[in-house]
């Protein structure tokens, strides 16, 4: 192997001096005072944390897509902290929604952290149509959740909720203001 390296060396060091050497003098390069231009990025950025465009939508694929944000933005409380995100999906009205959220916001402020996180497994959206002129849908999720550890400030496991696969909830959503929101909910197990 050492052989193979040092005979590969003897190779190419010469030859990128080689390549390095000309007879002719370089040409003077002259500053040029325009900036360079920069193409646009063929690809938009997309924050993660922004509410889907589709969801800004009265359509079923609207609704389906705020309830899976608001599940991604559940698993961004458990690991920031933050709750910001999560909490413009839904009204002051679903309990569903605020309760679990804000005994993670306490126990966080508390200096306890989560790992685990939950996904959509199934979703089906009915569009109930117009109730008082906003358009209204039922959504009927089945979540999947890994086992979730709560720590405590000092590491200490606190908590253990196990994992459950095709949990059934229940979601009375309201297009208003420009988008989805999830009105209220329920436990459908």
């Amino acid at each position: 192997m050492l052989v193979r390296r040092l005979l590969a060396a003897t190779v190419v060091v010469p030859l990128l001096l080689v390549a390095g050497c000309s007879d002719e003098e370089p040409e003077p390069v002259m500053p040029t005072t325009s900036s360079p231009t920069t193409s646009p990025s063929s690809t938009p950025t997309v924050d993660p944390l922004a509410i889907p465009a589709e969801a800004k939508e009265p359509t079923k694929a609207g609704a389906e897509a705020l309830v899976r944000h608001y599940f991604d933005m559940f698993n961004h409380l458990w690991a920031t902290g933050d709750s910001a995100p999560v909490r413009k999906l839904y009204g002051e009205r679903c309990d569903l929604c605020e309760i679990p959220i804000g005994v993670i916001e306490l126990a966080q402020s508390n200096g306890h952290t989560y790992a685990g996180s939950q996904s959509v497994s199934d979703l089906t959206v009915e569009l109930i149509g117009q109730t008082g002129g906003v358009e209204t849908a039922v959504a009927f999720v089945s979540v999947s959740q890994t086992k979730i550890v709560e720590r405590d400030a000092r590491g200490k496991v606190v908590n253990r909720y196990p994992a459950d696969a095709r949990h059934p909830f229940e979601y009375n959503l309201a297009f208003q203001g420009g988008q989805w929101e999830i009105l209220s909910g329920e436990d459908a197990k």
